[in-house]
């Protein structure tokens, strides 16, 4: 909700009156969180929802053993993309093509291909008479290795992130993958919280192969019925609705699968640690805690200190 607030105020820059009242057209938003979160998904969603094309940029395929090639490569798509004039552009997991760039042993390959990228996204036309719509979502797990200069105000309106789904929006994420899999969520009643109460510390897509996972189960189990079954016991085809996941299935398979979060624990705590306060989250239900609280306290108490001194002189 936080997202999709932030998107609807955006979108009517790009309206008629927004450009008759000098209005500056958005540049995009950078999105941190740990895999698997939604980012990508969530880079999709702005594209239908600010009913603009997405162009995917994979910045990796620039780079090229010749010299100068990678260089030509970025200019010419960059060129490309702002001949597009109207386009979301998502630069998916932009951290593994530009982390360590400006330590990294290439000749200077990698600093010169992101000096380029910098430079666009700065000197991009974003004034209300512009005819250019291109709205950039850069994603990333880390920011380690990243650049400072790339989060600076004038290259990015927002830095959201995403976060390890609550117990309420895994309930949400698991019918809408049900529903993918043609299954009917509504069969389970209120059991789905059951699933959402044992599957602590997934994210979306770890609900995602859950779902599939459990759907695999229940028509093996189905088909291996009917396959060994005698001619004259006349088992039925398995069907759609015969195939359809008991709870226990999810439960098993749930125990099957080991999140991120728990294998990577130190890493995934680290990431929403640094999250914390630095970032807006895409959705309210997120607790902001950590960094940003005890941040905003010591401040506080700065101000507090200060204010004594000043009253005392």
């Amino acid at each position: 909700d936080n997202y999709v607030s932030f998107l609807e105020k955006r979108s009517l820059c790009y309206t008629k009156l927004a450009t008759e009242l000098n209005v500056t057209k958005p540049r995009g938003v950078a999105l941190l969180g740990p895999p698997g979160t939604g980012k990508t998904e969530v880079a999709k969603a702005t594209a239908k929802y600010m009913g603009l094309d997405l162009v995917v940029f994979d910045i990796s395929s620039m780079f090229n053993s010749h010299v100068g090639q990678s260089e030509k490569n970025m200019r010419k798509v960059l060129a490309t993309i702002d001949a597009l004039h109207s386009c979301v552009v998502l630069v998916d997991e932009i951290d593994k093509s530009f982390s360590g760039a400006l330590n990294a042993n290439d000749s200077g390959v990698s600093s010169r291909v992101l000096g380029l990228f910098l430079s666009w996204m700065s000197s991009r036309d974003v004034k209300s008479q512009s005819e250019s719509r291109i709205f950039v979502v850069a994603t990333m797990n880390r920011t380690a290795g990243l650049p400072p200069e790339l989060f600076r105000p004038g290259r990015f309106d927002r830095i959201f992130s995403t976060d390890l789904p609550n117990p309420e929006t895994r309930e949400n994420i698991l019918k809408i993958h049900m529903k993918k899999q043609s299954i009917n969520p509504t069969q389970y009643g209120a059991a789905i919280a059951d699933i959402a109460k044992v599957t602590d510390k997934f994210t979306g897509g770890e609900l995602e192969q859950l779902v599939i996972d459990s759907r695999i189960t229940a028509f093996a189990r189905e088909y291996a019925e009917w396959k060994n079954a005698d001619a004259e016991d006349e088992v039925p085809t398995p069907t759609v609705e015969s195939t359809q996941p008991t709870i226990d299935d999810y439960m098993v398979e749930a125990e099957m699968i080991i999140p991120t979060a728990v294998v990577e624990a130190e890493a995934i705590e680290s990431m929403r640690e640094f999250n914390a306060g630095r970032t807006t989250p895409v959705d309210t239900s997120v607790k902001v805690t950590g960094r940003r609280s005890s941040t905003t306290k010591r401040r506080l108490r700065n101000v507090q200190v200060t204010n004594n001194r000043a009253a005392n002189n």
